[in-house]
This record gives C-alpha cells, sequence and structure tokens, in this order.
C-alpha cells in the first residue's frame, strides 16, 4: 500500500525487472461510495482488537463499533431536502480514505496470502496500490486479465477496471516506461491540464508566487530519472509561467536558486536560529502596505523577544461569495448566538443565548414545559397567554451571530446582552460586562 508519489518512485525502482513485464492499473469504481460500511468497521475491530494488536482502545468493542458508525454515517442536503447515506463512506470525510484502506487491505490480504492460490501463474509480480489505484506488472496480459476476475470475484460490492500500459503508463501524476530493463520516470499530465497557474499579476503575496515555481521543480526533481528529462521539464515548466506573465527575469531567478540549493550540501549545522521558538503572525494581504506592515511588526517582535518570526499572508478569494451548496436550515446550525422574543406584540421580553448544538435542541429544551430544567424562556411561556395560545416553537428563535467555537459563542453572546438589554437575561452578572471585560484582560 502506497503513500506517496515517493513512496511509488522508491518502490518501483528498487524493483528488479527481467525485461518481459508488462505493465497495467488498476481502479476500483467508485470506491468510496461503494464500500461495505458495516463489514470495514467489522474487519477493522477484528484488527484492533486481536490478540496480537499493539494497540487496544482503553473501551468494550462494541462502543468503539458504536463511535465508527456515528462517525462514518453521512448526512447531506441536495435541493433543500436532508438525506442520510445508508451505505459507503462520504468523499471527503476523515475517515473515508482509513475505513477505504482497511476494506481493500482486507481483501487483498485474502487473494494475494491465501497459500492455495499463491504460485498460481497469474499473480502480478508487482503490486502497488494507492487508494483505489492498482499498479502492477505481469508477465503477459493474459495473466492481468485473469487476476482481474480475481480481484471482481473479492466482494460484489468492490470492482475495478483495467488499463493495459504495455511498455509505458502513468501512474499518480508519473509516466512509467519500461526501457532496457529499467524504470524511466517523467512527470505526466493529463490531456485536460490547462497550464493555468497563479497569475504574476494576481493580488497575492510574492512568496507565493515563488512557491509555484518552486513545488513543480521539487515535484519534477522528485520524479524525472535522469538530467535530460528533468531540464526537459523545466523548460516546459518556464514556458507555461511566461503564458502566466510570469517574467523571465523572475523565473530564471526562481530556478537558480533552487538549482544552487539541490546541487549544494548545507554545511552549516550550527545555526542557532534553527533552536529558537517560531512564531506565526497572520496578516491580510493587500499590497505592498501588507508586506511593510509584516516587516516592521517581524522587526519589533524579535528585538524584543528572544524568537523567529513567521508571516502569513491570508487573501479573500471571489469564490467565497459565492455559494455552490444547499443552505443549512437555520435550526440545524451549531456554535450561534441566538435571541428569542415573545409572540406578543405589546411585550417586549427577550432573551440572548448560545449553544454549541444543533439550535433546535437549545429550543427545544427551553420550551420543554415538562421537563424541571431552569430556564427563563420556559417560565416566560408558563406565565404568557398568548406564547401558550400560539404554541410557541423553534420559530420563535433568531440566530444573531454564527460563531467558529465556544469562545467565540461566549464573547458575542456578552457583546449582544449588553447591546440588547433582553429583559429575561438575569443569571448574567450586569448583563455580559464581565465576559466582555475578558477580551480586554
Amino acid at each position: 500500500m502506497l503513500i506517496s508519489t515517493h513512496d511509488f518512485l522508491e518502490k518501483i525502482n528498487g524493483f528488479t525487472l527481467n525485461g518481459n513485464e508488462v505493465m497495467v492499473s488498476y481502479d476500483v469504481v467508485s470506491l468510496f461510495t461503494n464500500v461495505p460500511l458495516e463489514e470495514t468497521i467489522d474487519i477493522v475491530l477484528k484488527y484492533v482488537y486481536a490478540t496480537n494488536s499493539p494497540i487496544t482502545p482503553p473501551f468494550d468493542q462494541d462502543i468503539f463499533r458504536k463511535m465508527l458508525l456515528l462517525c462514518s454515517q453521512s448526512y447531506f442536503m441536495y435541493n433543500d431536502l436532508l438525506y442520510q447515506q445508508i451505505n459507503g463512506v462520504s468523499m471527503g470525510g476523515p475517515l473515508a480514505p482509513t475505513l477505504a484502506n482497511a476494506c481493500l487491505a482486507h481483501l487483498e490480504n485474502e487473494l494475494l496470502n491465501d497459500s492455495a492460490d499463491k504460485n498460481c501463474t497469474h499473480f502480478p509480480n508487482l503490486f502497488l496500490r494507492y487508494v483505489d489505484d492498482c499498479f502492477a506488472l505481469f508477465n503477459n496480459f493474459e495473466s492481468a486479465d485473469l487476476f482481474l476476475k480475481c480481484l471482481n470475484g473479492l466482494h460484489p460490492s468492490i470492482q475495478f477496471t483495467i488499463e493495459r500500459g504495455n511498455k509505458c503508463m502513468p501512474f499518480l501524476d508519473v509516466n512509467v516506461e519500461i526501457c532496457s530493463n529499467s524504470f524511466v520516470t517523467s512527470v505526466f499530465r493529463k490531456l485536460t491540464h490547462t497550464g493555468v497557474f497563479l497569475n504574476y499579476l494576481a493580488v497575492a503575496p510574492t512568496v507565493w508566487k515563488k512557491g509555484v515555481i518552486l513545488s513543480l521543480l521539487y515535484r519534477a526533481k522528485m520524479i524525472c530519472s535522469s538530467a535530460p528529462i528533468f531540464n526537459a521539464e523545466v523548460s516546459k515548466l518556464k514556458d507555461m509561467f511566461i503564458a502566466n506573465s510570469y517574467p523571465v527575469k523572475f523565473i530564471d531567478n526562481v530556478i537558480n536558486n533552487f538549482l544552487c540549493k539541490t546541487n549544494t550540501l548545507n554545511v552549516d549545522s550550527n545555526c542557532s536560529e534553527e533552536d529558537l521558538p517560531t512564531v506565526l503572525l497572520s496578516v491580510p494581504f493587500f499590497g505592498k502596505s501588507s508586506v511593510r506592515f509584516g516587516r516592521n511588526l517581524t522587526a519589533i517582535i524579535s528585538n524584543k523577544f528572544n524568537v523567529r518570526v513567521r508571516v502569513v499572508y491570508s487573501t479573500f478569494k471571489l469564490k467565497s461569495y459565492f455559494r455552490l451548496k444547499s443552505l443549512s436550515p437555520f435550526y440545524l446550525l451549531s456554535n450561534v448566538v441566538y435571541q428569542y422574543k415573545c409572540m406578543n406584540d405589546s411585550c417586549s421580553d427577550s432573551y440572548v443565548g448560545y449553544t454549541t448544538r444543533h439550535l433546535f435542541e437549545r429550543c427545544n429544551e427551553h420550551l420543554d414545559l415538562s421537563s424541571n430544567k431552569k430556564s427563563e424562556i420556559k417560565d416566560h411561556v408558563r406565565h404568557c397567554f398568548t406564547c401558550q395560545g400560539l404554541c410557541a416553537d423553534y420559530t420563535d428563535f433568531t440566530i444573531l451571530r454564527k460563531c467558529k467555537n465556544t469562545v467565540d459563542c461566549k464573547f458575542f453572546e456578552a457583546f449582544a446582552i449588553k447591546r440588547l438589554q433582553p429583559s429575561l437575561n438575569k443569571q448574567m452578572y450586569a448583563k455580559g460586562a464581565s465576559k466582555i471585560l475578558n477580551v480586554w484582560k
């Protein structure tokens, strides 16, 4: 199982070719949405709670199973309707790659480690997998086709497709070619590659523009198997960046500095600055004024404290002003500051609070008259005939602020209480003043 392109290159460069191999790649059809979720969780539990497992969770196996189900079953919105995904794992979910890898690794173990079939002639000479993409070497394509049948017989939900490459084939972002019993590798780009990068005229820090060039140079240095292939790739990159309005002098300076850095050994190992603690400063980028501000602030801090300062710039993207996904209903939002107002138009009673849970859960607690839990809103509804007659519910609550975390919720709640002076808020000292004071400590 591969973890990166670098890992793939190390594996193939450490493999000895016999000169007769052909290359193929296998791909799983829609892996994430076809992962048998409950089966995969059982597989994970089997390995984690095995007697020879190096680490065993400090809680019961059944509890761990429920935790995995809770964290991997997803909900999503489409056309303002809420759906539950009953099988598979969600694209982009934190546990999705881990569970998909666990599923495929278990199926591979069943196939490749089966002692009865281990000596079959249709098994690959080399088999490498990165999530759902597999790279394999066979003596002929007939063996590759037979092995495909074996793969597709492992599980009804997991089906593979095959791509034949003979002596040349792309895998990940590497173009792999077999030449004279050795692998020749170069950078691979799809036919749909546009060559569009961060434009030089874009309002962005210069270090970002240098970073775009350097990242592609490092990739080329890692992938290209010989100096002529690397030089040809550098020429292609130079043409692409010129097309993105980069000055030739700027490109040449970045390339020359990269070559000097990669071709020169760093013998200065006694750099005292490396031992200093690093402080990151986030500065909004608006142009040269932000750069000057970052430099001045760095100089002030470095002169007063024995630390190394790094300025990290942040910018505003146009896409943040457009929304492509359905909005979540307000009652499903969490980490919010909310306000309740009495339904009687002649009454000015109101309440301001915050919740880190879904808003409707907190609303139900406020309006549950059968509960003995203390709530100022509940006491008000009990004595307000208008609220009782019109059946107060979560639609009588409005969101004043969407926050990032609990700390933000507490502070913005305090500011809202101080500004709105809600009559039902009796539990906070001086209507939120104590929380506001914490901001200025």
